[in-house]
């Protein structure tokens, strides 16, 4: 099974002692890397030696050992072995013409921590996938409604392009987001069926603009990321199969079905079919 990887933004109320202690960690943090960029600098500048996070970290060590600076052991050991990973970092940076030099960090300004394996307690920092739910869906998209599922739901067209035009790709992106309920429909479902349309022959066809406006593209993008975000199966259904006039019954394929016909009768099973409904299970 696929992997995600998330972040999560948590913001805390410290009282006065968590505020004492948080400052002390950023202050030991500071020191590391004023202390740090000092002396990789002057190792270069006076003898040509290039020094790495792992050679200050053994100093690390026995910094925290002498006397003066005992208050280096208060400070998560983490923290300041990933203060010297992001030391690294800011001089392959620079070396790479990405960035300008690593400067010194002033008291006062706006600093931060970043912690390695705080994630354990989810079971090694991976949060498992939601439980199968063993039910599938299948999904027919047009432009008179945007998208039919295969239960007989129907999701209305909002139509923005007509209201907006000008705001078309802001539109194309939140149209998904703003589908009442879109990101619980994704997760009731272990398996998403959904027709391979060929967007870009239908966006330069008769009805282009009707077209352009639905975004089939970036519904079938935004599937894919929730799918791949909840851990759920996106399948794509050949375009040239003939969902809409196939029998979701008993099979059966008419010869032919004209576009404006919305309804239809199974000759051979006597079904009522809506032409979308039945497109979706098909899928």
């Amino acid at each position: 099974m696929k992997t995600v990887t998330r972040s999560y933004h948590i913001r805390a109320y410290p009282n006065g002692a968590q505020r004492r202690m948080l400052d002390c960690w950023f202050g030991a943090a500071r020191w590391l890397w004023n202390t740090a960029l000092e002396l990789r600098s002057a190792a270069y500048r006076e003898c040509g030696l290039a020094l790495t996070g792992n050679d200050v970290s053994r100093w690390l060590t026995q910094w925290k050992r002498t006397t003066g600076h005992e208050w280096l052991a208060e400070a998560p050991a983490t923290a300041l072995a990933q203060c010297l990973r992001d030391h690294d970092t800011a001089f392959r940076n620079f070396f790479a013409h990405r960035a300008r030099y690593p400067r010194f960090k002033r008291k006062g300004l706006p600093t931060s921590l970043r912690f390695q394996d705080v994630g354990t307690a989810w079971r090694s920092g991976n949060l498992t996938a939601m439980p199968l739910r063993q039910r599938s869906i299948g999904v027919d998209l047009g432009s008179t409604h945007l998208a039919t599922l295969s239960n007989g739901e129907k999701i209305p067209n909002p139509r923005h392009l007509r209201a907006r035009s000008r705001y078309l790709r802001q539109q194309q992106r939140c149209l998904m987001r703003r589908q009442k309920g879109s990101r619980r429909r994704v997760y009731e479902f272990d398996l998403i069926c959904i027709e391979d349309l060929n967007v870009r022959a239908l966006s330069r066809g008769l009805h282009a603009r009707a077209m352009q406006e639905v975004a089939f593209g970036e519904i079938r993008r935004q599937l894919a990321y929730k799918c791949n975000w909840y851990g759920k199966i996106l399948e794509s259904v050949d375009r040239w199969y003939p969902s809409s006039k196939t029998c979701s019954v008993c099979r059966h394929t008419l010869d032919v079905l004209r576009l404006d016909d919305r309804q239809w009768r199974c000759p051979r099973c006597g079904v009522h079919h809506d032409r979308d409904i039945n497109a979706a299970r098909i899928c």
